[in-house]
C-alpha cells in the first residue's frame, strides 16, 4: 500500500478536513482505500481524493468513510469536546442514515444490514426489519410516532414506533384482518 502524500502546510478547512479523514481510517485500522471503496461504494480514488485535502469533496463522500470503517453510531458532545463519544453498538453493517425524533428522545440508525435501530439514550430498543437492501435514508414524521425508511432495494416504509398506537391500531382492524396480517398474535388477549 503507497503512503498518502503530506498535507499541504496551513490550518485551513480542507486540511484539517483532510486530516480528520485520515485519523478516521488510521483508528479504523488503515484498511486501503479500495476495501473502504468496496464497503461503502465508492471509487478508491474519490475517497482517496477526498483525505488529500486539495478540493472538497461532497458531503456523501465525506460521511462514507465515517459510515464504511464500522457497524456503530458514535455521539459527540459538541460542548464538551474533550468527552470521548457515545458508541452505540448493535448493528451487523455500516450505518448509513441517522434521524432524531422531533422531541429528541429517539434516534434512528438505518445500516447496510438491512435493518432500523431505535435508540434511547445508549440502548438499543427496537430493530426494525423488512427491507431487503440497506437501509440508505431516514426521518421522522412532525407526530415523532411515524418513521419513514427508504432502502437500495427501491422501496419506502412507514413504520409506527409507538407500540401502544401499533397495537391500538391492529385492534381497530376487523378481526379477519387482524388474524391475516398478524397470524402470530393472539387477539383476544390484547384486543378483547
Amino acid at each position: 500500500m503507497r503512503g498518502e502524500r503530506p498535507l499541504d502546510a496551513g490550518d485551513g478547512p480542507l486540511s484539517r478536513l483532510a486530516a480528520y479523514l485520515r485519523r478516521v481510517r488510521r483508528e479504523a485500522g488503515s484498511p486501503a482505500y479500495r476495501e473502504l471503496g468496496r464497503r461503502v461504494h465508492f471509487a478508491a480514488s474519490t475517497l482517496s481524493e477526498a483525505a488529500g485535502g486539495r478540493r472538497l469533496p461532497s458531503l456523501a463522500v465525506t460521511l462514507a468513510p465515517c459510515a464504511g470503517l464500522g457497524n456503530t453510531v458514535r455521539l459527540w458532545d459538541l460542548a464538551d469536546r474533550s468527552r470521548p463519544p457515545t458508541v452505540l453498538t448493535g448493528h451487523t453493517g455500516a450505518v448509513f442514515s441517522l434521524a432524531y425524533r422531533p422531541d429528541g428522545r429517539w434516534l434512528a440508525s438505518g445500516s447496510h444490514d438491512h435493518t432500523v435501530r431505535l435508540w434511547q439514550g445508549s440502548e438499543s430498543r427496537l430493530a426494525l426489519t423488512g427491507h431487503i437492501g440497506a437501509v440508505s435514508a431516514i426521518v421522522f414524521a412532525p407526530d415523532g410516532h411515524t418513521l419513514v425508511t427508504a432502502s437500495h432495494d427501491r422501496s419506502a416504509q412507514l413504520r409506527e414506533t409507538d407500540l401502544a398506537r401499533a397495537e391500538a391500531r391492529g385492534c381497530a382492524l376487523p378481526a379477519a384482518e387482524r388474524a391475516r396480517h398478524f397470524p402470530e398474535v393472539d387477539h383476544r388477549d390484547r384486543c378483547g
